[in-house]
């Protein structure tokens, strides 16, 4: 009987260390410790920025005020074209796990196209938009305002991947979209008085998560709880995590100082291999079961 309820026990123990996930890396992007830059030109990065100068409140997952500020065709030095820049992890991932962290997406003007998101995935000497990733747009001034990434490169919603049915953001087809992410107004510290539209990100707090297995090859990605779509396929051994701000057009913000994206409490979990947890719950049924005996 006594060894029938230990090996339950033990199963127990197996299934929950299974399903357990450790932290393998945090950061408040207090400064640049764990992160590099990669961009393109004309872009600016800014680690230890405090946002609470645009009168943008405390990120939803962690204390203070101060992040990542990343911007994206600041000076119009390059016209004819869009610009993009990503802080890079110097730390690499891989088997499952689990990005998560908080970005705010603020813009001046419409028509200003910028975007914002990130990326798994990503090799060294890679472009700003390497690995595998989702982008969303601020105001919703493009046709294609959700993008999935494989590879760097933008996946069609002919691809089947997405979990949304049309990229753009004023889609009556999007109905679910824009009611998960309804309008907000911009800080009244902006004196702008900009609201975007429903189904677009600017002016709040939202949560990206990240679930990978590099594996598999598949990352699934969603904001806020809600699913925007799953890539597979993914060549993720790159292993590096990307925070991404990046403008496809040539277009520029009236005041640069307003077009930015902010980035905060970044943090990944990893799921231990099955034969690892299973030993290790095995270790601890044995040891549990003998202090009983005793």
């Amino acid at each position: 009987m006594k060894s029938k309820a230990l090996a339950l026990a033990i199963l127990s123990l197996s299934m929950h260390a299974a399903s357990s996930a450790a932290v393998v890396f945090s950061s408040g992007l207090e400064d640049s410790t764990g992160w590099g830059i990669v961009d393109n030109g004309d872009t600016t990065s800014q680690f230890g920025f405090d946002y609470s100068a645009f009168g943008i409140p405390a990120a939803p997952n962690g204390t203070g005020t101060v992040g990542l500020r990343l911007a994206s065709n600041v000076t119009a030095a390059d016209p004819g074209g869009g610009s993009a820049v990503a802080a890079v992890s110097t730390q690499t991932f891989s088997g499952k796990y689990t990005v998560q962290f908080d970005f705010w997406l603020n813009y001046h003007i419409n028509g200003s196209t910028e975007e914002g998101g990130g990326a798994v995935g990503f090799g060294s000497g890679g472009a700003p938009l390497s690995g595998t990733g989702l982008l969303v747009n601020t105001e919703g001034d493009s046709a294609t305002d959700y993008k999935l990434l494989n590879a760097g490169v933008v996946l069609g919603i002919d691809s089947g991947m997405y979990a949304i049915p049309s990229l753009n953001a004023q889609d009556p087809l999007n109905t679910a979209v824009q009611t998960a992410f309804p309008s907000q107004t911009a800080p009244a510290a902006q004196g702008t008085g900009y609201s975007n539209p429903d189904g677009t990100f600017s002016f709040a707090w939202h949560t990206m998560v990240i679930d990978v297995d590099s594996d598999a090859g598949s990352a699934n990605f969603s904001i806020d709880g809600f699913e925007f779509g799953t890539v597979t396929g993914a060549d993720l051994s790159g292993g590096g995590v990307a925070l991404i701000q990046t403008d496809p057009f040539g277009s520029v913000a009236g005041d640069a100082n307003l077009a930015f994206g902010v980035f905060d409490n970044v943090l990944v979990t990893q799921v231990p291999e099955p034969s690892t947890a299973i030993l290790l719950s095995l270790g601890a049924g044995v040891v549990a079961f003998r202090r009983r005996r005793q």
